[in-house]
């Protein structure tokens, strides 16, 4: 299960990513992350938010649409592995 610790050494690969969430990106922007796994989905989404960001979460492709049409999104993450339409097909 992911714990805090995980999170932060999660939050350290991502650093060591560079600018592409840490510096390009204003931290006031908003991100949605769309996983159909709730553990990483909640990992994800509480380190962005720890960062600064506004975060949305989706668990499919319908929940993605739905956010899509209702808020101004600046970043997607994306599953690739989605159950029914994947993260490639949408």
């Amino acid at each position: 299960p992911w714990t805090d610790r995980n999170i932060q050494i999660h939050a350290g690969l991502a650093r060591a990513a560079g600018p592409v969430l840490y510096g390009a990106m204003n931290r006031s922007q908003h991100i949605l992350v769309v996983e159909d796994d709730r553990e990483i989905r909640t990992m994800l989404s509480r380190l962005l938010q720890k960062h600064g960001y506004r975060v949305t979460v989706s668990e499919d492709g319908r929940a993605m649409e739905r956010a899509l049409s209702s808020s101004r999104i600046d970043l997607i993450l994306l599953d690739v592995m989605l159950p029914g339409e994947d993260g490639l097909s949408i």
